[in-house]
């Protein structure tokens, strides 16, 4: 950070508990927050779930809204809009490049998208169960519907009564899969699944969270196949 031109953060308070340590620690006045060389990459999003209000009783709630939102790719374009804006802004020799390449990142998403919707198209309206409220947007966008958390509050482990209650929403409301996020074990989910016949499907939620997750039109290809292929069984 010492040496960086451009400080990028996915915002919503998702890297609150270090973000300011790293930018003090930097002495680098150019990326301080208010600097050209600060982007907070969530500024043109539409956040999902911002609380009406907070409290410590509700657990790890993020106030400005879910920070998940990368999940969906439409935002992933707003994005690199974003990132592709500053980048001219600090370096204008580099223009034609930076254009280039967002419009060819751009087309790219679209023609996944095509890909991935076709895909999960015919499963519109199922219902999943996941670990972290981490599947919102991804949700939204392809038609799925969340039916639980594993976690009873945000970043409250499962506790025994809550995953009594989300066997019998698994069973009342027939629920097929659990997403797992492979950050967190599968310990739960995989209790769950023994009780309801459910299928565990552990994903990465971000780059580099799996081996073939390798860039972000990988990560979205290996959550994609592995949930249609949980849903097609």
């Amino acid at each position: 950070a010492r040496q960086a031109d451009l400080f990028i953060v996915n915002g919503l308070e998702l890297e609150i508990g270090y973000e300011p340590l790293i930018l003090e620690g930097s002495r680098n006045p150019e990326i301080q927050k208010g600097r050209p060389g600060y982007l907070d990459a969530s500024e043109s999003i539409q956040p999902l779930e911002i609380p009406e209000h907070i409290d410590r009783s509700m657990g790890d709630i993020h106030a400005s809204g879910n920070p998940h939102y990368w999940l969906d790719p439409e935002n992933a374009k707003v994005i690199a809009r974003e990132i592709a804006d500053r980048l001219r802004e600090l370096l204008p020799a580099g223009n034609n490049s930076f254009q280039q390449n967002l419009q060819e990142f751009e087309k790219l998403i679209d023609q996944k998208m095509a890909q991935w919707k076709r895909a999960l198209s015919p499963y519109q309206g199922e219902k999943i169960i996941s670990y972290h409220s981490t599947w919102s947007y991804f949700a939204k966008r392809f038609g799925l519907e969340i039916a639980g958390q594993l976690e009873p509050k945000p970043g409250i482990p499962p506790t025994p009564s809550h995953l009594q209650n989300l066997i019998e929403t698994v069973n009342a409301e027939n629920v097929k899969v659990i997403l797992n996020e492979s950050i967190y074990k599968e310990d739960a989910a995989k209790f769950i699944a023994k009780k309801t016949g459910a299928i565990v499907v552990s994903v990465p939620m971000s780059v580099g969270g799996s081996p073939e997750a390798r860039d972000y039109v990988s990560l979205m290809d290996t959550i994609v196949n592995k949930l249609m292929e949980a849903l097609r069984k």
